[in-house]
Formats: structure tokens, sequence, C-alpha cells
């Protein structure tokens, strides 16, 4: 997940980790291990959030499907509604 923090909205990092919580959930990735980074590029704050696929109990990767239209989704609902995630 990559997401652009708006310089006008400027989003709170609880807000943000809701949002990364809401899309772990949506891709079937609960539970497993994830970095989030923050950093300006440009003059604009970015985050970004990666997750381990990997389920160490069966030692296989978590199967995603249509991941890159479901985090888009999700992100679309957050820019147009941030105080919904909750």
């Amino acid at each position: 997940m990559n997401c652009l923090i708006c310089q006008q909205k400027k989003r709170a990092p609880t807000g943000l980790f809701r949002q990364a919580t809401r899309t772990e959930n949506k891709l079937g990735l609960s539970g497993q291990p994830r970095a989030v980074v923050f950093h300006v590029k440009k003059g604009r704050e970015h985050c970004h959030v990666v997750w381990s696929r990997i389920d160490l109990d069966k030692m296989r990767a978590v199967q995603l499907s249509n991941d890159r239209q479901k985090t888009y989704i999700l992100y679309g609902q957050y820019v147009i509604n941030p105080e919904r995630i909750r």
C-alpha cells in the first residue's frame, strides 16, 4: 500500500494505521508482520506499508487475488471520507 498524504488535508498517523489495518483485513493478511515507513519526497509526505505474505505456521505464501483493485477501492474511500476510517 502506498498512500500520498495530501498537503491541504494532513492525515494523522493513527488514521493511516487504521487504513493499513483495513487494507490488511481486506487482503487477507490479518496477523501477518508489516512494516510502515513515512517519508518526504519532493516536499510531499508519503506512507508505505509492506506485509509479509509468508504464513509461518503453514510455510506457504498467502494467496493474494485482485490485491491492487482492492487496495485502490479502499484508498479511494479513505480519500473521499477519511473520518469514516475508524
